[in-house]
């Protein structure tokens, strides 16, 4: 079984019952200002599709995510809703029904893109928090531990993960989590607050190594930019914070 499928049977059942993805209502330029800027171009948010009403910035947000970019706007919708879910004096019967198209629009995005898409840690993590919004720990569990193997240095699925586990009475569970997610990131200022809180002393952590790249063929140039291994991609930038915790 691979990755992309590990989970796929919880995906499913998170998806049972949720409403049919809908573009939100009346969306202000306030909203907007709050999500990740590639929001304010995807597809019927401030302009078309990739065809008719294109735009401009378009070309560049493709350049970083491919042709997937034109699935994102599921995505921005559903970082909406949850917002407005979370808003003081929300009805609770809406905020359930926002919840299930919440859940079925990252569905739709994961469905819809390929399994080495830039963006899945982000919508993984972001489907962990609208599970644990619906009082569904073990889908939100297989959530953000999915996010957590696709990319082990991404910050958000250890500490939206570990912050439930404090809220539940697990700190020694929190703290073991985010002693891991500092090992693939040292330098990410939230685990190592939340890692303090707990106890730990990020300092005494040691980095996980990544393996070394391979050596370049002994007939390529040292100059020669086809002889340097490639980067892991970095996502493009998110939403400046979470939800729920606020220090995202």
């Amino acid at each position: 079984m691979t990755l992309r499928t590990s989970w796929m049977g919880l995906l499913l059942a998170s998806l049972a019952g949720a409403t049919c993805a809908q573009s939100p209502k009346d969306v202000t330029d306030g909203e907007l200002a709050l999500l990740p800027p590639f929001c304010y171009d995807t597809m019927g948010m401030r302009y078309g599709d990739k065809r008719t009403n294109r735009s401009p910035r378009a070309s560049h947000w493709e350049s970083l995510m491919g042709q997937s970019f034109w699935t994102m706007h599921h995505y921005c919708w559903a970082k909406i809703n949850q917002r407005r879910i979370l808003a003081p004096g929300t009805d609770p019967k809406f905020r359930i029904g926002l919840l299930g198209g919440v859940v079925g629009d990252l569905g739709y995005v994961i469905n819809n893109t390929p399994p080495d898409f830039i963006m899945l840690p982000e919508i993984y993590s972001a489907l962990g928090e609208a599970e644990l919004l619906r009082k569904n720990p073990a889908a939100a569990n297989g959530h953000f531990n999915t996010a957590r193997n696709l990319k082990p240095s991404y910050p958000p699925p250890y500490q939206l993960w570990s912050e439930y586990l404090v809220a539940t009475g697990k700190k020694d569970e929190a703290k073991a989590l985010l002693k891991t997610g500092l090992e693939y990131n040292s330098t990410a200022v939230n685990l190592q607050v939340m890692y303090k809180r707990l106890g730990g002393d990020p300092k005494t952590v040691v980095p996980v190594v990544p393996p070394a790249a391979p050596a370049p063929a002994a007939s390529q140039s040292s100059t020669d930019p086809a002889a340097a291994p490639a980067s892991a991609p970095e996502l493009p930038a998110m939403a400046a914070s979470s939800p729920q915790s606020g220090t995202r």
